[in-house]
């Protein structure tokens, strides 16, 4: 998941104007790269893992694209930010938790 660059940290925030599209794309290619590199192509198989990078607010579209693809189970490591910290960003985790269609493991 690429983070929206419209938006102040995860919330709706809007914050500029739009940034060019090479520059975008180059945020997702370097993504995929990243999330290709964490699997073997054997772990792929194994775990009928693929990985798929988009645009936007993280835990919408976490929880959207397991909505549209039927999936069973969402992983997701947490940061463990807590008081403040936690209170002015957030937590992506506790959102996909609060609003996912299916379970969520979170790793710490």
């Amino acid at each position: 998941m690429v983070p929206d660059p419209f938006t102040a940290n995860t919330t709706s925030l809007y914050v500029g104007m739009p940034l060019p599209q090479d520059f975008v794309r180059g945020l997702e290619q370097d993504a995929q790269r990243r999330l290709d590199a964490a699997l073997t192509s054997g772990e792929r198989e194994r775990f009928k893992a693929r990985t798929v990078v988009t645009m936007g607010n993280p835990p919408h579209e976490i929880v959207e694209h397991a909505r549209i693809e039927h999936v069973d189970l969402i992983v997701m490591g947490t940061h463990g930010r807590t008081g403040v910290t936690h209170a002015f960003l957030g937590s992506v985790a506790e959102r996909v938790v609060r609003t996912a269609g299916c379970p969520v493991l979170t790793v710490r």
